[in-house]
């Protein structure tokens, strides 16, 4: 058994909880697909995963399909928790910090624009998952209309 004061990390316990509920999984759900138990999963998700992370987190992990280098970026300079802003810390998507930072949007925003869901604009943001290129377009559109208007009030 592992000691309750080992180090652990908050980033990959959130990028595991932000993981889970994009590909649309309960802790149930996922708990058992991944063969632990439901309380386990919690632990992970809110107290953060053991450093160096178990076998059992890496196989929950493949399961959602989270790459390795997400799991390093969560891991590297000791983090302890998700940034304020993960743009600093993680490669995003331009495009939606560009909208986020240029027109005002918010990730919910962003989300209802593309008829996806905030989770996934998260994802997107923090590299976890890559934008298509028709996604990249339409919001790169929609920045540009957006801009066009506000150019015209003015």
């Amino acid at each position: 058994m592992r000691s309750a004061r080992e180090p652990r990390s908050l980033a990959v316990g959130s990028l595991l909880r932000e993981s889970r509920k994009w590909h649309g999984y309960s802790r149930c759900a996922l708990a058992e697909r991944g063969g632990l138990s439901v309380d386990q999963l919690e632990r992970w998700e809110i107290l953060g995963v053991p450093i160096p992370p178990p076998k059992s987190f890496v196989a929950v992990a493949e399961v959602l399909g989270i790459p390795g280098s997400a799991l390093d970026a969560a891991l590297s300079g000791q983090a302890r928790c998700l940034p304020r802003d993960p743009i600093e810390v993680y490669e995003a998507a331009p495009v939606i910090e560009d909208a986020i930072a240029d027109q005002g949007w918010t990730p919910e925003a962003i989300a209802e624009a593309l008829a996806t869901s905030p989770t996934k604009v998260q994802a997107w943001r923090l590299g976890v998952v890559e934008m298509t290129a028709a996604e990249r377009l339409m919001l790169s559109d929609l920045v540009g209309l957006a801009s066009e208007a506000n150019a015209e009030e003015a």
